[in-house]
């Protein structure tokens, strides 16, 4: 898909005099489009228009709050670093705006008041907004807002961080405490965003980073970095773990960035932010004994390509984590493998992008949700998906199955399962060995089923009992497999 057009646009403009900076209010209404991709999938489109409250950074800082003019303010808005680029490309200049302020009759002008308008233009969103003065006393409580988050993450960084990921990452924290001025948070000039970052130890000042904030300097003094990886930090309570550091580190074989937080089973919180540089979350929550975890619903998942056996052997976990973003997932293999106490929703993850669904759900005994809602047509292995998952009985009826050459032991063990899944498109698989072993309530027929390569389907259905092989389809509702197919003779004794 081609990517969307950005706005052209000045949203927001900041004015000021004196020892200020100037924000404004977010409108967030906005005249946006839905569209539907053939997937099923909707994304965003925008009209080409410019919004004053997005576009343009209205943070500023002054020298002095003895007197405000709107000459001075609107010099200050046109000064700003981040909004001379902007400036420049889309050909404005200070003949553009006007800049009011609502108490303009008082011998001194408030702060609070200013506004800034955007004239003359066509396709304008938002012409006019609003600007918060902000004084020297409010910068110095924002910087000092800034410096402990420095301070708390002198520690949180590898040598596989660049410059720009650290950036990217403090303004996480910065969000969070709702700081003004955050468009001006950038790298100082002669900072190379992607030098990535040098091995050191605690004591050690191999890593000064320079920054801009309301255009004046700051800087951070990076304490311990490790190589190829970021240090856990625990915190004890009782026999139970809060982990106030989140750990990862680079996997040699697949190169992901993975979580290593596994040095203890009963862990009660993680911190609120997952961070950005992790993109796998394999094996992280191995063998937890915990049930439930505060933050971790809240997690930003949007980078995460693997979930593979993440909550593999997690016996007692049961959380609703139905809002992490699985839309870049790729490989969602014996996700909840053994999980044997989940049965929270997750009709909500986007499942688009994986391939793998082997062992998703097996042993996940108590797991019974509809899922019938996830696009699965890029699936190409659902091996043992929900191999003894015996309450399982959701609506999985409209999945798109096309790519997908292995359904060995899907079923096998699903004791309760008997949704239709008639209708689904099974050309392409390969494998059905074991598929509804021991699937007992299993009565639709499948007679219908696109079976043509299909090479083995031994043990296909029913299980042993004693001596006794018991069948739970007739003829009449078996796929009709090649006589060449492996098992096939026997499933018609």
């Amino acid at each position: 898909m081609k990517k969307l057009l950005s706005i052209l646009g000045v949203t927001g403009v900041v004015v000021g005099t004196g020892s200020f900076a100037i924000a404004y209010s977010i409108n967030k209404s906005s005249s946006v489009k839905e569209q539907v991709k053939p997937e099923g999938l909707t994304y965003k489109t925008s009209p080409q228009e410019l919004d004053l409250n997005k576009d343009f950074n209205l943070d500023l800082y002054a020298e002095t709050e003895d007197s405000f003019e709107s000459e001075r303010i609107l010099k200050l808005f046109l000064n700003d670093d981040f909004n001379k680029k902007k400036l420049d490309k889309l050909k404005l200049s200070e003949k553009d705006f006007i800049v009011n302020n609502q108490k303009s009759g008082k011998k001194k002008q408030s702060k609070d008041d200013w506004t800034i308008e955007l004239k003359g233009k066509k396709n304008v969103k938002n012409n006019k907004a609003k600007l918060n003065v902000i004084s020297a006393k409010e910068y110095n409580k924002y910087k000092s807002e800034l410096d402990l988050i420095f301070k708390l993450q002198r520690d949180a960084f590898g040598t596989f961080h660049s410059k720009r990921d650290v950036l990217k990452q403090l303004l996480v924290y910065a969000k969070d405490k709702n700081l003004l001025g955050l468009k001006t948070f950038i790298l100082a000039n002669g900072e190379k965003e992607e030098e990535t970052l040098k091995e050191s130890s605690s004591g050690q000042v191999l890593n000064l980073l320079k920054f801009k904030f309301f255009n004046k300097d700051i800087e951070l003094k990076l304490n311990k970095v490790m190589k190829d990886k970021v240090e856990t930090k625990y915190l004890q309570h009782g026999q139970d773990w809060k982990i106030t550091q989140i750990g990862y580190k680079l996997d040699q074989s697949s190169k992901n960035i993975v979580l290593d937080i596994a040095k203890y089973k009963n862990i009660y919180e993680v911190s609120e932010h997952l961070p950005l540089k992790v993109n796998s979350l394999e094996k992280a929550f191995h063998n937890i004994e915990s049930r439930y975890i505060i933050n971790l619903n809240k997690w930003n998942t949007s980078n995460i390509k693997s979930l593979l056996s993440t909550f593999d052997g997690a016996k007692k976990f049961n959380q609703d984590i139905s809002d992490w973003d699985t839309s870049n997932v790729t490989n969602m293999r014996s996700t909840f493998n053994d999980a044997e106490s989940f049965d929270s929703p997750l009709d909500k993850w986007k499942v688009h992008n994986v391939k793998q669904m082997d062992g998703m759900f097996s042993g996940a005994k108590k797991f019974n949700k509809d899922l019938n809602s996830w696009i699965t047509s890029n699936v190409n292995d659902m091996e043992t998906m929900f191999w003894g998952a015996e309450k399982f009985d959701g609506d999985i009826s409209k999945w798109d199955v096309r790519n997908v050459k292995s359904m060995s032991r899907m079923f096998a063990g699903a004791e309760s399962f008997n949704k239709n899944i008639s209708k689904w498109n099974t050309g392409n698989v390969l494998n059905m060995y074991g598929m509804f072993g021991g699937a007992k309530k299993f009565k639709h027929s499948l007679s219908e089923w696109k079976v043509e390569k299909v090479t083995d389907v031994q043990d296909f259905n029913g299980r042993r009992e004693s001596d006794t092989f018991v069948h739970f389809f007739t003829k009449e509702t078996l796929p009709k497999f090649n006589e060449a197919t492996k098992g096939r003779k026997e499933l018609y004794k």
